[in-house]
């Protein structure tokens, strides 16, 4: 007897048979199937995505610092704790200041050429790229992008200087390539000595941006204070024509010492930048250098006891029965008397030309 509470199994075929409901069992296999294949195409895109990031990450220079996300997440409740430290990549500061360091102090580093248009005559500088690659990489960029073009020079004072570089032209203003100060590069091989030197314009140390001047005269209280980068190499006899242009003497005045003719810098020319060849990381070209050689050796390897020639038709084995001389001719041996009768006429020879041979020694 069964359970008053329970179907029989033809009840239950029966109802199945007969009402508007189809066998669940099915349907909830095939929605199993359609659930399996978006899992499988969710993993394929993660994988195809992983592998994507994987070929990004492989040039990519690595830095000795860390991302800092185990500490973070020691001390944050938002962050999802993390257990183990992970060398982040380098940043964009880290590998600029990574290339200024492989160039600074070296004989190969080429030199920067920039000609600066005025409304008073060109300017030609030459920029010291060796022994202050991060200025120089500046100056060069903001020549490039235009960035000083139409910009005057806001201050002059005669048998000292002329400065410029101040979009603003209050003397207040103006940012470096990157849209931040930088640091200062003091070279004491280098001296505010004489007329021509090219120096950044600062507000105190490392706050450099993009204002500079031009020395008329000696200034070497400026030494170890201003980042000397370039010099004059062309066009001397414009710095006399500014230099006498007349100025604001006021003591008093907001606009002291600020040239009474407008003197603008029309355009910037660069006809040499070291900056602008392919560099790449000294990590990247180590990794390069060691896949080359793996290479190298796979080639080598695979190679290996093969004539790089054409190869030689392969032989087909001899066939039973078959020997390697059968196409010679057959010597027939001499008989005995064909041997005799060479003898004796060697002999007949050997005592006609016995007098001959005689004047020559006794080497027989």
């Amino acid at each position: 007897m069964s359970h008053p509470f329970c179907i029989s199994s033809k009840k239950k075929k029966k109802e199945t048979k007969d009402g508007d409901g189809s066998d669940t069992s099915k349907s909830n296999f095939e929605g199993d199937n359609s659930i399996q294949k978006v899992l499988k195409e969710a993993s394929a895109i993660k994988k195809n995505r992983d592998a994507k990031q994987a070929e990004k990450m492989k040039y990519v220079p690595m830095s000795k610092y860390t991302s800092g996300e185990c500490s973070g997440s020691l001390t944050s409740t938002a962050m999802t704790p993390v257990t183990e430290n992970q060398v982040r990549p380098m940043t964009k500061d880290e590998i600029r200041e990574e290339r200024y360091k492989e160039m600074k102090g070296k004989n190969k580093t080429k030199a920067g050429y920039v000609q600066m248009k005025t409304t008073k005559g060109d300017i030609n500088l030459m920029l010291f790229v060796s022994k202050a690659p991060r200025t120089c990489h500046n100056f060069l960029k903001l020549c490039e992008t235009g960035y000083y073009k139409g910009i005057m020079f806001h201050r002059l004072i005669k048998g000292f200087m002329i400065q410029g570089g101040d979009p603003s032209g209050t003397g207040r203003g103006g940012r470096s390539a990157w849209g931040k100060k930088f640091k200062d590069e003091i070279d004491k091989s280098l001296s505010h000595s004489k007329r021509g030197m090219l120096s950044m314009a600062n507000a105190g140390k490392d706050t450099n941006g993009s204002q500079f001047f031009i020395l008329f005269g000696p200034a070497k209280h400026l030494d170890g204070k201003h980042s000397i980068f370039g010099e004059v190499v062309g066009g001397l006899h414009v710095l006399d024509k500014l230099e006498e242009v007349e100025t604001d003497t006021d003591f008093d005045s907001p606009t002291r010492d600020r040239p009474k003719e407008a003197i603008r810098i029309i355009d910037t020319k660069v006809f040499q930048n070291p900056f602008s060849e392919n560099w790449v990381p000294k990590q990247i070209r180590k990794q390069q250098e060691e896949e080359a050689k793996l290479a190298e050796e796979e080639r080598k390897a695979a190679t290996k006891g093969k004539w790089f020639s054409a190869p030689a038709p392969k032989m087909e084995p001899l066939r039973k029965g078959v020997t390697i001389g059968k196409y010679l001719k057959k010597i027939r041996p001499p008989k005995e008397t064909e041997i005799q009768s060479k003898l004796g006429a060697f002999a007949g020879q050997r005592k006609k030309s016995k007098g001959a041979w005689s004047n020559i020694g006794n080497f027989f």
